[in-house]
């Protein structure tokens, strides 16, 4: 039974490092996916990096255009100055007035194109304006101090066109990301758990298997000594006289050790089981046989034809032995020994007595014996 629990437990062992090589095959795969999830957020941080460089361009852009109004309102003024001075000399000078007149003309007219001008800018300006608070959320006042120097506009807006050019080849951002590698991180989590779980399962399989190994070895070795014991007793027994011994062949690996039989019959020197001659081979197996039911005995024993290689002289030694022994066990023995026939306590035979008709036949010689005396 103990080797049956241990074969189970080895099927248990085996099914369990399975499960652990399935977990780091697992294991191996969250990690290869978890890879994959950062090279995706540092795409990420090159995009924001992107778009950072997108605000600078829009900043410089707007302070350009400040620049444009601030020209044209410092042009605007001194247009506004000529004027007043002219119409101060239009009294004083009348002879210079179709020059003034003309020269008014054309203040007039370039005061014209500076208010179109303006109403342009002004329009731009406020286009500018919009488009840094839709698209970059800032204000004029939080832009002007970020705007470029007028000279490296041309290089801005360059660059603007290859950052978006780069945007558009990476394609839409997953935002699912962090969820993502959250999941993966608590399926690792639960697998490494799982696996910390199977390494103790492990440790506590081979704690039992050492446990059931050292009681085996305990429990082999004491009812071997027991054996020995019994067969060195009943050998002496049964063949009246001699002496015989069982050793283990290997005492430091008790669990695979093999087990030598050393017979000495009366009158020869002791040699292994395999140099005796056929019937001190069955004798001495028969004293073995014996000596395992005196350790551990049964309530009935069946033998099959175990003296069928004995003399008769042996025959006789074993039948004294069985009549002895079944003061404590049954014994149904199938023979055709007469000498074992003559201490058995009834017969049961099988006899023919016509062509393809058998009947069978029981004889209690316990009661012949009681009639005769």
């Amino acid at each position: 039974d103990l080797q049956v629990r241990l074969a189970g437990l080895h099927e248990q062992l085996r099914s369990l490092q399975a499960q652990r090589r399935r977990a780091e095959a697992d294991r191996e795969a969250l990690d290869r996916e978890r890879l994959g999830r950062e090279q995706e957020q540092a795409a990420v941080a090159s995009r924001l990096e992107q778009t950072a460089a997108e605000q600078e361009t829009a900043r410089a852009e707007a302070e350009e255009a400040a620049a444009a109004r601030a020209a044209l309102a410092a042009e605007r003024d001194e247009a506004q100055a000529r004027k007043l001075a002219a119409q101060e000399q239009v009294n004083a000078r009348e002879r210079e007035l179709r020059s003034l007149r003309r020269a008014l003309s054309d203040v007039q007219h370039r005061c014209q194109q500076g208010e179109v001008e303006e109403a342009r800018l002004a329009q731009e300006q406020e286009g500018l304006v919009t488009r840094l608070a839709e698209q970059y959320e800032l204000t004029a006042a939080e832009a002007l101090p970020r705007a470029l120097p007028e000279e490296e506009t041309d290089f801005a807006r360059a660059r603007i066109a290859a950052l978006r050019e780069q945007i558009r080849e990476l394609g839409p951002v997953n935002l699912q990301a962090i969820e993502d590698y959250r999941a993966a991180r608590e399926r690792l989590d639960f697998l490494q758990a799982q696996e910390a779980d199977l390494q103790e399962a492990k440790a506590s399989l081979y704690r039992a298997i050492s446990e059931l190994d050292r009681r085996i070895k305990s429990h082999f070795y004491e009812s071997f000594q027991e054996i020995r014991q019994a067969f060195q007793q009943v050998f002496t027994e049964l063949f009246e006289g001699g002496k015989a011994d069982l050793r283990l062949v290997d005492e430091d690996d008790l669990l695979e050790t093999g087990i030598e039989i050393i017979a000495q019959p009366p009158g020869k020197k002791a040699q292994p089981l395999s140099l005796l001659s056929g019937g001190e081979r069955a004798m001495t197996a028969i004293a073995l046989l014996f000596a395992l039911l005196r350790v551990r005995p049964s309530p009935f024993v069946v033998l099959d034809e175990v003296e069928a290689a004995l003399d008769e002289a042996n025959v006789e030694r074993f039948s004294r032995y069985l009549k002895h022994a079944s003061e404590h066990c049954q014994f149904i023995c199938i023979t055709h020994q007469r000498g074992t026939m003559e201490v058995a306590d009834a017969l049961y035979g099988v006899t023919m007595e016509g062509t393809g008709v058998s009947r069978v036949v029981s004889v209690r010689l316990v009661d012949i014996e009681t009639e005769a005396s």
